[in-house]
């Protein structure tokens, strides 16, 4: 798959859209993926806000996946950004599972990113999903590991007070509890060996839990990776998600996916 530039003539005579923005349309559309009617505008414009927050260059060290805003399966694998222009694999999603608002778990389909967290992003990673339904049972929307050390997850559980949970670079997960059916941007992000931080919807705290080293396995979404085995996978629908370095401003990156989202009319 050949990687587009400014200078390719797709892009001559083609303002009003960021040309970062406009490679990853090439790309989606390439995989068979229809962009609905506005949809490009509004990517445009997440892309344009994330480079002046500077919120898109730590997926680079990781990966950035969208769902939502588009028809056609086959776009959702084509990464917005990645390490090493890494593509993800499809580990059973059908097109039936593709809907305007993203991608429609259904407790067993699950993504394999095959790149994951590294080394040195111990105490500087960052993951999210951007979820858009209310769930019929718990499971984890991305990660590694199953409780082990150093293991970075995201989900529902009702073993933790029928919230959601967190874990970042660490065995200890945290919990903040209800409401269950909240719906919006899950993340954690770890800038320090002491603690991480967490949005969940409207709320957003620290978790005085100790790092550990990472991992080093493949992050899946809709699911962890348990040893090389998919564990607990989320019949949630997600709409957007990713991992890489920690975000310089997390809280500018959740009003600007809620903003892409309101644009793109993703409702529960």
């Amino acid at each position: 798959m050949r990687t587009l530039t400014l200078f390719d003539p797709a892009f001559v005579n083609r303002p009003g859209f960021d040309p970062d923005a406009e490679a990853w349309f090439a790309q989606v559309e390439a995989a068979g993926s229809v962009f609905a009617e506005g949809a490009k505008a509004a990517y445009s414009k997440f892309f344009v806000q994330l480079k002046s927050d500077g919120n898109l260059a730590p997926f680079s060290n990781g990966m950035l996946l969208a769902f939502a805003g588009f028809s056609g399966l086959g776009g959702c694998f084509r990464p917005i950004t990645s390490r090493g222009n890494a593509l993800p694999t499809n580990v059973g999603f059908v097109a039936g599972q593709k809907v305007a608002a993203g991608l429609q778990g259904n407790g067993s389909a699950y993504i394999n990113c095959n790149v994951g967290f590294l080394a040195g992003q111990q105490n500087n990673q960052s993951a999210f999903v951007w979820h858009s339904d209310i769930y019929a049972s718990p499971g984890v929307y991305l990660g590694t590991g199953f409780g082990d050390d150093g293991s970075t997850q995201l989900g529902d559980n009702t073993l933790f007070a029928n919230g959601p949970f967190f874990r970042c670079s660490s065995s200890g997960a945290i919990s903040i509890g209800g409401p269950r059916t909240e719906f919006d941007i899950a993340l954690c992000q770890r800038t320090q060996a002491s603690e991480f931080s967490y949005l969940s919807g409207s709320r957003s705290g620290n978790a005085a839990v100790v790092s550990q080293a990472p991992l080093l396995l493949d992050v899946f979404m809709f699911t962890r990776n348990s040893g090389g085995s998919p564990t607990n996978p989320t019949d949630r629908r997600l709409s957007l998600g990713g991992f890489g370095d920690a975000l310089p401003n997390p809280g500018a990156y959740r009003t600007t996916c809620n903003t892409l989202m309101t644009e793109l009319g993703v409702t529960p």
